[in-house]
């Protein structure tokens, strides 16, 4: 294996790892909302992915919150580190050619632009859900939220052909 098959390795397990940190945000707010809409109180709240029980409700929302935004800068670390593995590839017809992989980070304008709405969307409908804010402090709070998820949409704009960087010999 050689140097330039390690750094296509690196970029596709990037985007995957990327991917798998949305798609679990996303269901990690599914259950939130889910256990935040439900009538039922349960003696102990677990928290998906990480299987831990949690006593209060107050708890359990606070930690979805938080691993909802883990999630999100995951996700934004894990395309920032394809990103420099997609432009260290020397060979620029390699690196156009692994943009063709199937993955929803690499989408066109119009799903990153759908995307960035509905991560807001998201983050306000949890934020509104568990907490009595004002309008304005929920609009804040999920701006906060979604902020990981939007840098992780909109820097994957920097994976097209003609953003490759020639490497410096030296």
């Amino acid at each position: 294996m050689n140097k330039e098959d390690i750094k296509v390795n690196f970029f596709t397990d990037s985007l995957t790892l990327a991917q798998r940190a949305i798609y679990t945000g996303i269901i990690v707010s599914i259950v939130a909302y889910w256990s935040i809409s439900s009538s039922e109180d349960p003696q102990f709240y677990t928290i998906p992915v990480i299987s831990v029980k949690v006593p209060t409700f107050e708890a359990f929302t606070l930690t979805m919150l938080l691993l909802y935004l883990l999630c999100g800068v995951v996700a934004s670390f894990a395309v920032l580190k394809a990103i420099d593995n997609w432009k260290s590839i020397a060979d620029k017809e390699l690196a156009n050619t692994l943009l063709q992989m199937p993955n929803t980070l690499l989408g066109n304008r119009f799903l990153r632009a759908v995307s960035y709405g509905f991560f807001f969307m998201i983050g306000y409908t949890l934020a509104e859900a568990i907490f009595d804010y004002s309008y304005h402090q929920t609009y804040f709070l999920s701006c906060v939220l979604a902020s990981p998820y939007f840098v992780a949409t909109s820097y994957t704009s920097d994976l097209s052909p003609h953003k490759i960087q020639p490497l410096e010999q030296g």
